[in-house]
């Protein structure tokens, strides 16, 4: 199991956050551009993803209870209700394989609210999840690369995907995660890395 990071002055079992860790390399590899932002937002429709979750896990069909989350492509409300999508005949769901992380250029703060970037550019596929663990304190690790033939600047960036509750065919994604970062320019031919670390039980380090 990986060690992580000493976290901020909090004990272990309080607060929750995320960090994100961003490196621009150039069409050679070699590093321009590294920054770490801290405090990136859960936004509403993480809530809403876990919150039907443990209802399903709770009461399955018996309760009529609906959540709304917000669609990432028109801010239309997504309906979670008490249907679970299952897999398709294939053996791979219906609403998977559609996860992205979304990259932008736009400096606007982040709210929970928001659902979409504010200036998208492009759409990369994440890694699987990494859990790692420290006595009670969990985090999850998500990560992608995505290179720009020509000069690009990114400064915003989120996390997506298809909520797996519903009558929907899994084409809509919903952002779960949303935040700005200082703008950072990625050279012709190079690649921007970015690696979100999801904490629990405790507040991500500090710098």
């Amino acid at each position: 199991m990986d060690t992580l990071a000493p976290t901020s002055e909090i004990p272990s079992g309080n607060g929750a956050g995320i960090d994100l860790k961003i490196t621009v390399r150039d069409r050679d590899g070699r590093i321009v551009n590294e920054q770490c932002k801290e405090g990136d937002i859960y936004l509403y429709n993480w809530a809403v993803l876990v919150a039907s979750i443990l209802k399903n896990g709770f009461a399955g069909q018996a309760t009529s209870k609906t959540y709304y989350g917000i669609r990432q492509a028109n801010g239309a409300q997504l309906v979670f209700d008490t249907q679970w999508i299952y897999p398709s005949d294939t053996g791979t769901p219906r609403w998977g394989n559609n996860g992205r992380i979304c990259l932008g250029s736009s400096s606007q703060a982040a709210n929970i609210r928001d659902y979409c970037l504010a200036a998208p550019v492009k759409e990369i596929v994440p890694s699987v999840p990494l859990i790692q663990q420290d006595g009670n304190t969990l985090k999850i690790v998500v990560s992608g690369t995505a290179s720009f033939a020509s000069e690009t600047m990114l400064s915003e960036c989120g996390l997506a995907i298809c909520h797996p509750f519903g009558t929907e065919n899994g084409t809509y994604r919903m952002m779960i995660t949303r935040d700005t970062f200082t703008a950072t320019t990625v050279p012709a031919g190079g690649t921007i890395t970015l690696q979100f670390e999801l904490w629990f039980n405790a507040m991500p380090p500090t710098t």
